[in-house]
């Protein structure tokens, strides 16, 4: 299990793999790879915050010349909804990982 704390945030931040969402209330940590999806392993934040940063994230995948994102969760994640009401769904193809996937 990955603990999150200052020091991964800051380690990751300078590798350039730490994306905030409005005034710093959602958070999304990106995972280097060279996937069709751009990969998201942790997700923090809910509501607008949360939204406008899983808006962000299609929109940084679309530039990157990617096929969609694809954000790891468990199942019952406290941002399922988040991320329903902004177009992302559970991706079917993912085996027994749970992935919440947008594709483009």
């Amino acid at each position: 299990m990955l603990d999150v704390d200052a020091a991964l945030l800051e380690r990751l931040a300078e590798e350039g793999l730490v994306r905030a969402g409005p005034g710093g209330r959602a958070l999304a940590l990106v995972r280097a790879s060279h996937r069709r999806r751009l990969p998201i392993t942790f997700v923090a934040g809910a509501g607008a915050a949360l939204q406008d940063l899983l808006t962000a994230l299609r929109f940084e995948a679309d530039s990157q010349g990617l096929d969609g994102v694809a954000v790891l969760a468990p199942a019952g994640h406290p941002a399922a909804a988040d991320m329903a009401e902004v177009g992302y769904h559970l991706a079917d193809d993912e085996g027994h990982a749970y992935a919440y996937a947008l594709d483009l």
